[in-house]
């Protein structure tokens, strides 16, 4: 199973987890937390071959689930065809 190390920033309701306190927690629960704003990825998430992965990551997006809620045509660097590119990813993800 795949985990990504977390910083939580607030306590889950339905969880174990803690505020204040850095995690490997299973990727599907990871991109939840981080999702819903209760947790902060500390290790990108992103496979290495995934479409503008350096550009991506250093524009802070560390996740699926981010780059998902970002606007992508606001990250410096990215034109339309590597946007385009990374949504055919993202769709060949889920």
């Amino acid at each position: 199973m795949k985990t990504i190390k977390v910083r939580f920033t607030a306590r889950p309701k339905d969880s174990s987890y803690f505020a204040d306190t850095i995690e490997q927690v299973p990727e599907h629960l990871a991109e939840k937390y981080i999702s819903e704003g209760f947790a902060i990825p500390l290790t990108p998430s992103l496979p290495n071959d995934f479409p503008s992965r350096d550009k991506l990551i250093k524009a802070g997006l560390l996740t699926l689930a981010e780059i998902r809620s970002t606007d992508l045509s606001s990250i410096e660097g990215l034109n339309k065809a590597l946007i385009t590119k990374i949504e055919k990813a993202l769709a060949d993800a889920e």
